[in-house]
């Protein structure tokens, strides 16, 4: 791929930031039977990566060969016996990013009025509306009674701050960085919390927001957010939302859950059984294979047969990779 580095940097440089993208490339793998050649066409699909500036594209593409080597040179390790001949193409895959703006006036939702001690919503005046991710992160890290923009501008110069508000995710990741305070999003949608956002990097302070609309609430308690009446019996997990009622249970998934992120699956309305995939040429392609497990139940039929009577069953879709199986169905 470093025969095609600096087309890639050309094609890159000419799109409108921001932007992501991801490289897929093809490339003939090569094993000898004596006299015999058998020649294997393989693919190499990249993670997708965010460009904010020109600048940034070189380092990024260095990733990029540097991650697809150490792939290519894992495959020739397993003991397949293929070896690399040369690269056949080399796609580059762009797709816009929607940058959405996060800052105003939002009343909490009707269901989390009456959790005392779980949400924080400062509220501010007219020409301070767009900063509620400000306030309400100071409101979360120094809790005062009354909890007014006032008192909570007591501690806003101990923090750096973004330049402009309402915010960005983008900006919300230099602010964790700078101040070293680990950020979690959760998204409010259709009566049901998600994570949106986890830190990325490890902070021993860290604060957690409860993304409304275009408004952030501060989130004094994950437990009682995610559990409502029943949280004193459980215990949540801050990435991925899964509860647990023994702390051996939670301890032993937060091992697991610690490289991965939330992922929310949409699957059909009842009655239609057709899921529509917008934009599918912007995807990136894995290879998979889904598991169907069942459980029936015998009932007697004609002619002294019997037949089964499905009661249940879980879908199961296996990523190749790292990745874990996830149950991704149950009914």
């Amino acid at each position: 791929m470093l025969t095609h580095f600096h087309d890639m940097c050309v094609v890159l440089n000419a799109q409108d930031v921001p932007y992501k993208f991801f490289v897929c490339a093809t490339a003939n793998m090569v094993k000898e039977f004596g006299r015999e050649v058998e020649v294997h066409e393989a693919h190499f699909n990249t993670r997708a990566r965010e460009v904010h500036a020109h600048c940034e594209i070189p380092d990024l593409l260095n990733g990029i060969i540097k991650e697809t080597s150490e792939r290519n040179e894992r495959f020739q390790a397993v003991g397949s016996g293929f070896s690399s001949s040369n690269v056949n193409t080399v796609q580059i895959c762009v797709g816009n990013i929607k940058i959405k703006k996060i800052g105003g006036g939002e009343e909490v939702p009707p269901e989390l009025r009456n959790r005392r001690g779980v949400l924080a919503n400062i509220k501010l005046p007219p020409h301070k509306i767009g900063q509620c991710f400000k306030y309400n992160v100071l409101g979360v890290l120094h809790p005062c009674k009354g909890n007014s923009w006032v008192k909570c501008d007591r501690y806003s110069s101990e923090y750096l701050w973004p330049t402009s508000f309402p915010v960005t995710y983008k900006d919300i990741d230099v602010f964790e960085e700078r101040n070293r305070i680990g950020v979690f999003i959760y998204e409010y949608i259709e009566g049901s919390v998600h994570t949106s956002r986890t830190p990325k990097i490890e902070c021993e302070k860290k604060v957690h927001l409860l993304e409304v609309g275009d408004h952030f609430f501060g989130v004094h308690s994950v437990d009682k957010l995610l559990g409502g009446k029943e949280a004193y019996r459980k215990i949540h997990c801050e990435r991925c939302t899964k509860s647990f009622k023994k702390r051996e249970s939670f301890e032993k998934h937060m091992r697991l859950c610690s490289d991965e992120n939330e992922i929310l699956l949409e699957f059909c309305e009842p009655g239609n059984n057709y899921v529509e995939f917008k934009r599918y040429g912007m995807h990136q392609k894995y290879n998979y294979f889904v598991a169907l497990d069942t459980e029936s139940v015998i009932r007697p039929a004609k002619s002294g047969m019997s037949e089964h009577v499905l009661g249940s069953f879980c879908a199961i879709m296996v990523r190749t990779g790292k990745m874990p199986q996830n149950s991704v169905y149950e009914h």
